[in-house]
């Protein structure tokens, strides 16, 4: 498998994409990637659909997400001196994606108990907030974590 690969990210209510995941897929296959990705913003939705479709076409499927991460308690901030972490940053952007079905069960039980007790809606939607807790908790499985976008994680701090 080459290192580079098509990452399908839908957003009904966004403008990050107008494309569908028969185009997306289409695109991998003229790339011959072997894999293709799907980052739905706080949502796990086309993950499914991205798995039949790859499954289908013998194309590797990583299941994840792009989700939202603040921690208001952060001992590293607080030690910074920044006391409201909200003002500091409403949230940053973290991927995860899933190796195996264990890790994608994982992924699915903390997006929906974070879903359910620190969501925040943004404009037209909802955004679970992960915390560090969460996130050690994701990684102690077979879980990847990143931070690619300008809003990421890592450089949040930077900007």
């Amino acid at each position: 498998m080459k290192n580079n690969f098509v990452t399908f990210h839908s957003h009904p209510h966004s403008l990050d994409t107008a494309s569908t995941p028969e185009a997306f897929l289409k695109r991998e296959q003229e790339l011959g990637t072997g894999a293709i990705t799907v980052t739905d913003h706080g949502t796990l939705s086309a993950c499914r659909k991205i798995y039949d479709l790859a499954k289908k076409a013998g194309i590797t499927p990583i299941l994840g997400l792009e989700g939202y991460f603040r921690d208001d308690d952060c001992p590293i901030l607080k030690g910074a001196g920044v006391t409201s972490v909200v003002d500091y940053w409403k949230y940053a952007h973290i991927t995860l994606h899933a190796k195996d079905q264990e890790a994608y069960d994982t992924l699915i039980k903390v997006l929906s108990r974070t879903d359910k007790n620190r969501s925040e809606r943004h404009g037209s939607e909802r955004k679970p907030i992960f915390n560090f807790a969460d996130l050690e908790e994701l990684c102690s499985n077979n879980i990847t974590l990143g931070s690619g976008c300008l809003i990421g994680i890592v450089q949040r701090h930077l900007l």
